[in-house]
Protein backbone atom coordinates (compact mmCIF):
# COMPACT_ATOMS: atom_id res chain seq x y z
CA UNK A 1 0.00 0.00 0.00
CA UNK A 2 1.72 3.33 -1.10
CA UNK A 3 1.81 5.72 1.84
CA UNK A 4 -0.20 8.63 0.30
CA UNK A 5 -3.21 6.40 0.81
CA UNK A 6 -3.18 5.51 -3.29
CA UNK A 7 -5.30 6.69 -5.62
CA UNK A 8 -8.18 8.18 -2.89
CA UNK A 9 -5.51 9.81 -0.90
CA UNK A 10 -4.86 11.93 -4.12
CA UNK A 11 -8.11 12.39 -4.86
CA UNK A 12 -8.96 13.80 -1.37
CA UNK A 13 -5.99 15.56 -2.19
CA UNK A 14 -7.11 16.98 -5.55
CA UNK A 15 -11.14 17.93 -4.72
CA UNK A 16 -10.65 21.22 -3.40
CA UNK A 17 -8.31 22.32 -6.34
CA UNK A 18 -10.55 20.89 -8.42
CA UNK A 19 -13.79 22.43 -6.69
CA UNK A 20 -11.93 25.97 -6.79
CA UNK A 21 -11.06 25.63 -10.38
CA UNK A 22 -15.27 25.35 -11.16
CA UNK A 23 -16.18 27.63 -8.65
CA UNK A 24 -13.73 30.31 -10.37
CA UNK A 25 -15.20 29.35 -14.04
CA UNK A 26 -18.88 29.35 -12.74
CA UNK A 27 -18.31 32.89 -11.10
CA UNK A 28 -16.05 34.39 -14.15
CA UNK A 29 -18.98 33.23 -16.54
CA UNK A 30 -21.69 34.30 -14.27
CA UNK A 31 -20.08 37.56 -13.77
CA UNK A 32 -19.18 38.30 -17.29
CA UNK A 33 -22.13 36.87 -18.44
CA UNK A 34 -24.14 40.12 -20.53
CA UNK A 35 -21.58 42.90 -18.71
CA UNK A 36 -21.42 45.67 -21.23
CA UNK A 37 -25.29 44.83 -21.96
CA UNK A 38 -27.34 47.67 -20.04
CA UNK A 39 -26.27 51.20 -19.76
CA UNK A 40 -24.61 52.72 -16.93
CA UNK A 41 -26.89 53.41 -13.57
CA UNK A 42 -26.50 56.42 -11.67
CA UNK A 43 -23.88 55.39 -9.70
CA UNK A 44 -21.65 54.03 -12.28
CA UNK A 45 -22.03 57.41 -14.72
CA UNK A 46 -20.98 59.15 -11.50
CA UNK A 47 -17.73 57.46 -10.89
CA UNK A 48 -17.19 56.74 -14.76
CA UNK A 49 -17.31 60.83 -14.97
CA UNK A 50 -14.79 60.60 -11.66
CA UNK A 51 -12.36 58.56 -13.16
CA UNK A 52 -12.22 60.32 -17.00
CA UNK A 53 -11.55 63.39 -15.29
CA UNK A 54 -8.46 65.28 -16.81
CA UNK A 55 -6.26 65.07 -14.04
CA UNK A 56 -5.81 63.00 -11.11
CA UNK A 57 -6.39 66.06 -8.77
CA UNK A 58 -9.79 66.30 -10.57
CA UNK A 59 -10.61 62.99 -10.18
CA UNK A 60 -10.39 62.81 -6.29
CA UNK A 61 -11.91 66.65 -6.19
CA UNK A 62 -14.71 65.55 -8.36
CA UNK A 63 -15.48 61.94 -6.13
CA UNK A 64 -15.39 63.73 -3.16
CA UNK A 65 -18.52 66.26 -4.21
CA UNK A 66 -20.35 62.91 -4.95
CA UNK A 67 -19.54 61.14 -2.24
CA UNK A 68 -17.43 62.90 0.81
CA UNK A 69 -17.21 59.90 2.89
CA UNK A 70 -15.53 57.24 0.78
CA UNK A 71 -11.91 57.50 -0.37
CA UNK A 72 -11.38 57.83 -4.39
CA UNK A 73 -8.98 54.36 -4.50
CA UNK A 74 -11.31 52.96 -6.83
CA UNK A 75 -11.86 55.66 -8.82
CA UNK A 76 -8.11 56.06 -9.42
CA UNK A 77 -7.47 52.59 -10.21
CA UNK A 78 -10.78 52.46 -12.91
CA UNK A 79 -8.95 55.83 -14.41
CA UNK A 80 -5.87 53.84 -14.81
CA UNK A 81 -7.44 50.62 -16.11
CA UNK A 82 -9.57 52.53 -18.04
CA UNK A 83 -6.41 54.07 -19.78
CA UNK A 84 -5.43 50.64 -20.78
CA UNK A 85 -8.45 49.21 -21.62
CA UNK A 86 -10.88 51.53 -22.98
CA UNK A 87 -13.73 53.77 -21.21
CA UNK A 88 -16.75 50.87 -22.60
CA UNK A 89 -19.20 49.96 -20.11
CA UNK A 90 -17.83 46.47 -20.45
CA UNK A 91 -13.89 47.48 -20.04
CA UNK A 92 -15.36 50.03 -17.11
CA UNK A 93 -17.50 47.11 -15.47
CA UNK A 94 -14.28 44.32 -16.11
CA UNK A 95 -12.26 45.89 -13.01
CA UNK A 96 -15.11 44.84 -10.79
CA UNK A 97 -15.50 41.29 -11.96
CA UNK A 98 -12.04 40.83 -11.90
CA UNK A 99 -12.10 41.87 -7.69
CA UNK A 100 -14.92 39.62 -7.51
CA UNK A 101 -12.92 36.54 -9.05
CA UNK A 102 -10.44 37.43 -6.61
CA UNK A 103 -12.65 37.25 -3.84
CA UNK A 104 -13.69 33.88 -4.90
CA UNK A 105 -10.28 33.07 -4.68
CA UNK A 106 -9.66 34.76 -1.07
CA UNK A 107 -12.69 32.78 0.64
CA UNK A 108 -11.52 29.61 -0.96
CA UNK A 109 -7.83 30.32 0.80
CA UNK A 110 -9.44 31.71 4.11
CA UNK A 111 -12.08 28.50 4.24
CA UNK A 112 -9.19 26.02 3.42
CA UNK A 113 -7.33 28.01 6.44
CA UNK A 114 -9.87 27.94 8.80
CA UNK A 115 -11.27 24.22 8.18
CA UNK A 116 -8.32 22.40 7.86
Amino acid sequence: MQPDGGAGGRIRRAWPIVALGLALAIGASLMFFRLGADQLSGDESLTWAAASAPTVADAVRLQHEVNSGKLALHELLLREWMRVFGESETAMRSLSVIFGILSLLLVFLLTRELLG
